[in-house]
């Protein structure tokens, strides 16, 4: 499993949509997919999220076949 990493060593390529936000910090190997939505006083807010890491996705062939086969099927109309 991967050391834990909090992001202090490097500033992430960010995106975000309405409800999503996505941290990639490419030195690290993480990828963090996070939850957005707005306060009562219409702010955004972030998380809570999941990381996914390199390291362990490479020890388990089956689910970055899916996580490629996800990203694989958006560029057939924007859903799997």
């Amino acid at each position: 499993m991967a050391k834990h990493y909090r992001g202090r060593e490097e500033t992430p390529k960010t995106a975000e949509t309405p409800r999503l936000a996505v941290r990639y910090y490419p030195k690290a190997g993480k990828l963090q997919l996070l939850k957005r939505w707005k306060d009562r006083e219409g702010n955004y807010q972030v998380g809570p999220g999941v990381t996914l890491d390199a390291e362990d996705l490479q020890l388990a062939a089956e689910a970055l076949e899916l996580i490629e086969e996800f990203v694989g099927s958006l560029g057939r109309g924007g859903r799997p």
